[in-house]
């Protein structure tokens, strides 16, 4: 997201965590667990879908490809720069591929979603009681909105990453100088709520810097964003 300039302390991305198990299920999202890819060695999955090969070998045997987890980063600059040879990377077309795999989720997606969010269906030949006024007893008002506030407490990676305050934005002269055009920073970015963006160093290297065992899950990365973003 930002232009490589060598003497940048940091950089932004767009980066897409991948995790050591499979996802957790998110209701209010209409996402499953089996909504994910494995990466090869790993061939592990509920429906025994293909896993993605790396152009190069990759390291563990335990790693999924999920849906829905785009975050933006900040990569701490290196003054050596970054070596990229032994990088591990996908090709064009396993990326297309991905693509309409998730494409294809995310309608499922959706349909589970738009599931769950329907009224309970009743027979009304039942003998069910039905409270005299048009909503519901306030025991089952409640409920649902608890059932609601942990549903929303599932992580999105894709809206904590974009989440920010902006009522306190102060309405902004003409731009009338040098100084106004330059304060845009047009080629690295806006600098603003920067300290809510996450900094991570990154290695290439992935064997020579990462055990399969020490592989965080990316909830950890998510809880910890939306620590620091409240």
């Amino acid at each position: 997201m930002d232009l490589p300039f060598p003497d940048q302390p940091w950089y932004r991305f767009e980066a897409f965590p991948i995790g050591p198990h499979l996802p957790p299920s998110r209701k209010a999202k209409g996402y499953t667990p089996e909504m994910c890819i494995p990466i090869y060695p790993n061939s592990n999955h509920p429906t025994g879908r293909e896993p993605v090969h790396p152009e190069r070998p990759f390291p563990y045997g335990n790693c999924y490809h999920w849906i829905a987890t785009k975050v933006r980063i900040r990569v701490r600059g290196r003054p050596e720069g970054f070596d990229e040879t032994n990088a591990i990377s996908l090709s064009t077309k396993t990326e297309l591929l991905m693509g309409s795999t998730f494409r294809n989720d995310y309608l499922r997606a959706m349909e589970n979603a738009d599931v769950q969010s329907r009224p309970a269906a009743y027979d009304h030949g039942d003998a069910i009681p039905r409270p005299s006024m048009g909503r519901p007893p306030r025991s089952a008002v409640g409920d649902a909105e608890s059932a609601s506030h942990r549903q929303e407490d599932d992580m999105d990676a894709a809206s904590v990453s974009s989440r920010s305050s902006r009522s306190g934005r102060s309405i902004r002269r003409p731009m009338t100088s040098v100084e106004d055009i330059m304060a845009m920073d047009i080629f690295t970015g806006p600098a603003e709520d920067l300290y809510l963006v996450p900094l991570v160093d990154l290695w290439p290297e992935l064997a020579n810097n990462l055990k399969e065992e020490d592989i965080p899950s990316p909830l950890e990365l998510y809880r910890e964003i939306e620590m620091i973003q409240e």
